[in-house]
C-alpha cells in the first residue's frame, strides 16, 4: 500500500508537469531552459571555486564548509515545508477512509515532504554537490556513491524537523498545531543563530584578510563533526581510493535515516489521522473582529481606498497568523548575534564596540532579505480563492500587486531600519553611518519586495494548505537567484563607490551622489519592471483547479 501512494503522488506531479506543458508550452519550455542554464551556471560557479583552493587540504576543507551550509540551508527553511504536508494536509480524511494504516500514510508524507522542503536545493544545492564530485574527480563508484549521499542529505534535514514538529504535537496536544509550528520554528531559529555565533567566534576578524585567510585551510568544527560532516566525509573517502571508510559512513548514515523514518512513523501514527488533525479546526481560539471603521487614517491616508483597505486587511491577517508570523520572526534572533559574539571571549582584543557594528550590520542585511522573501513572495497567495472577489471587483491587477508591494516593503523596512537604529545606539556608530545604513534598508526592501510581489503575480499558487505553499516552485527559484543578483549588484556598486571615494577628498562628494544615483536608478529598475510584468499576468489570471 505504501508503494501504490508513493506512485500516485508520482502519477500526480507527472500529470501536473504534462497539463503546465500542454496549456503554457512556451513558459514551460522558458522555465525548463532556465532551470537547466540555472543549474549548469550553479555548477560552473562552484567548480571554479573549488579551483581556487586547490592545494594541501584547502578544496577538502572547502567541501566540508559546502555540504555544511547546505545542510544549514535546508534545516533552517524545513519547518514550514514539512509541516504543511505532515500536519495540514486536506486529503487525510480520504486516506483514512481507505484500508491504509496511519503509519503508511505517515511514511508517504514523510517521503512528499521531502520533495516539497527540497524545491530549491535542485537547482542549488545538488549542482553544488556534483561540482564537490567533479572536483575530486570521482570514478564510476564514486559517482554511485554521490547519487546515495544526495538521497540522504535531502532526507535528514526533513526527517529531523518531522520527528521534532511530531515530539512538539505530543507535547502541546492536537488543538494546538500551530503552537507546536511556532515552537519547533523558534527552537531552528535558536538552532541558527547559535550555529552562526559558533562559526563566527572562530574567525580572526580583528586580523582582517589575513586572518580570514588563515581560516579558510582550516574547516570548522561543526563543518568536520556535524552531521553534514558525514556526508562530506563518503565523498572524500571514496576519492582517495578508501570505500571501506566511506561504505562505513554510508551504512551509519542509512541507519540513522531509517532511524528517525521508524520514529517518524511510529510517533505519527499514533498522532496523525483525520480525526485529531480536525482538532485543530475545532475549539480553536475565537479572535474578534472589532467594530466596522474606516482604515484610511495614519500612512493609510496617503493611498487610494482600495488600496488602503487591502493594506489593512493584510496587516491583520499577518497579525493573526501565527505560522507566518513565526516564520517572519525566525530571522530576527539573528540580530542578537553579535551581542553574544561581545561576550564571547575571541573577541575580547576588539578595542571599542563600534568594531562590531559592521558585523550588526550584516546581520541586519539578512533578516531584511529573509523577511522580504518570505512576505513578498506569500503576499498574493494570501489571497487563495478570495483572489477572485478582488479581481471581480472594479481594482485591476495593478491594484493588487501595488498594495502587496507597500504592505511589504512597510513592514520589512520597519523590522529593519528599527533594528538598525538600536544597533547604532548599542554599538556607538556615528549618525552619518547610520543614515547610510536607513538608505540601503530602505531601499534594499523596495527593491526586494518589489521582485518578491511582481514575480508572485506572475507565477501565482492560489490553492494552498500552509504558508509555505502560497508559492509555486519556480517563484520560490527564480525569485532567490533574482534578488541575490540584486543582493550582489548593490555590493559591488556600493563597494566601488567607497574605493572611488576614498581615492579622492575633493571628489569624494561626487562619487557618493553618482553612486546613490546609481542605486535609486537600481532600486527602481528592480521593483517597477517585475510588478509591472506581475500586474499585466495576474490581471488575466485564468483559475487552473
Amino acid at each position: 500500500m505504501f508503494a501504490l501512494l508513493v506512485k500516485m503522488r508520482i502519477q500526480s506531479l507527472w500529470n501536473v508537469a504534462v497539463y503546465t506543458a500542454n496549456r503554457h508550452r512556451l513558459v514551460a519550455a522558458g522555465l525548463t531552459l532556465f532551470g537547466v542554464l540555472l543549474f549548469i551556471g550553479v555548477f560552473y560557479g562552484f567548480r571554479l571555486f573549488l579551483t581556487l583552493f586547490h592545494g594541501p587540504g584547502g578544496m577538502e576543507t572547502l567541501i566540508y564548509e559546502v555540504f555544511f551550509f547546505l545542510f544549514l540551508f535546508l534545516l533552517a527553511g524545513a519547518v514550514p515545508f514539512v509541516a504543511s504536508t505532515l500536519l495540514h494536509s486536506h486529503d487525510y480524511l480520504l486516506l483514512s477512509a481507505a484500508p491504509v494504516r496511519p503509519r503508511t500514510i505517515v511514511a508517504a508524507k514523510l517521503l512528499d515532504a521531502t520533495v516539497t522542503n527540497s524545491l530549491q536545493f535542485t537547482v542549488i544545492g545538488v549542482p553544488a554537490i556534483v561540482a564537490c564530485g567533479s572536483a575530486l574527480h570521482l570514478g564510476l563508484i564514486g559517482w554511485g556513491v554521490l547519487s546515495l549521499v544526495v538521497a540522504l542529505f535531502v532526507l535528514l534535514p526533513a526527517l529531523i524537523t518531522a520527528f521534532l514538529l511530531l515530539v512538539a504535537l505530543a507535547v502541546f496536544g492536537m488543538r494546538r498545531v500551530r503552537g507546536a509550528i511556532t515552537a519547533v520554528n523558534a527552537l531552528m531559529a535558536l538552532a541558527v543563530c547559535l550555529t552562526i555565533v559558533v562559526q563566527t567566534s572562530q574567525l580572526q576578524l580583528n586580523r582582517g584578510i589575513h586572518g580570514l585567510l588563515a581560516n579558510a585551510r582550516a574547516a570548522s568544527p561543526s563543518a568536520l563533526y556535524g552531521p553534514s560532516g558525514w556526508f562530506a566525509d563518503c565523498l572524500i573517502a571514496v576519492a582517495r581510493g578508501d570505500l571501506w571508510w566511506s561504505l562505513r559512513n554510508l551504512v551509519g548514515l542509512t541507519a540513522l535515516v531509517m532511524l528517525l523514518y521508524a520514529a517518524c512513523m511510529a510517533l505519527g501514527g499514533r498522532l496523525l489521522s483525520a480525526e485529531t488533525l480536525a482538532m485543530d479546526q475545532e475549539g480553536g481560539e475565537v479572535i474578534a473582529s472589532g467594530e466596522l471603521r474606516a482604515h484610511r487614517t495614519g500612512f493609510l491616508a496617503l493611498f487610494s481606498s482600495p488600496v488602503a483597505a487591502l493594506i489593512a486587511k493584510d496587516m491583520r491577517y499577518l497579525v493573526r497568523d501565527s505560522v507566518l508570523l513565526s516564520q517572519l520572526g525566525m530571522p530576527v534572533i539573528l540580530f542578537f548575534v553579535p551581542f553574544v559574539l561581545a561576550f564571547q571571549e575571541s573577541f575580547q582584543s576588539l578595542g571599542s564596540p563600534m568594531e562590531l557594528y559592521p558585523f550588526a550590520a550584516a546581520m541586519i542585511g539578512i533578516i531584511v532579505f529573509m523577511q522580504t522573501s518570505i512576505l513578498s513572495l506569500s503576499s498574493i497567495g494570501l489571497e487563495s480563492r478570495s483572489f477572485w472577489l478582488i479581481l471581480s471587483s472594479p481594482n485591476g491587477g495593478a491594484t493588487l500587486v501595488w498594495a502587496k508591494f507597500v504592505m511589504s516593503a512597510l513592514v520589512s523596512a520597519g523590522v529593519g531600519l528599527t533594528l538598525s537604529v538600536i544597533a547604532a545606539i548599542i554599538f556607538r556608530a556615528p549618525l552619518w553611518l547610520l543614515g547610510a545604513q536607513c538608505v540601503v534598508v530602505i531601499s534594499s526592501a523596495v527593491a526586494l519586495c518589489g521582485m518578491g510581489v511582481g514575480i508572485s503575480a506572475a507565477l501565482p499558487r492560489f490553492v494552498y494548505e500552509n504558508p509555505a505553499h502560497r508559492v509555486s516552485a519556480w517563484a520560490l527559484i527564480i525569485g532567490f537567484f533574482v534578488t541575490m543578483a540584486y543582493v550582489l549588484l548593490t555590493a559591488v556598486l556600493l563597494s566601488a563607490t567607497w574605493a572611488l571615494a576614498g581615492q579622492s577628498a575633493e571628489l569624494a562628494p561626487v562619487f557618493y551622489a553618482l553612486g546613490l544615483l546609481l542605486l535609486l536608478i537600481l532600486t527602481l529598475f528592480s521593483a517597477i519592471l517585475p510588478m509591472a510584468i506581475g500586474a499585466k499576468r495576474i490581471g488575466v489570471y485564468q483559475w487552473e483547479h
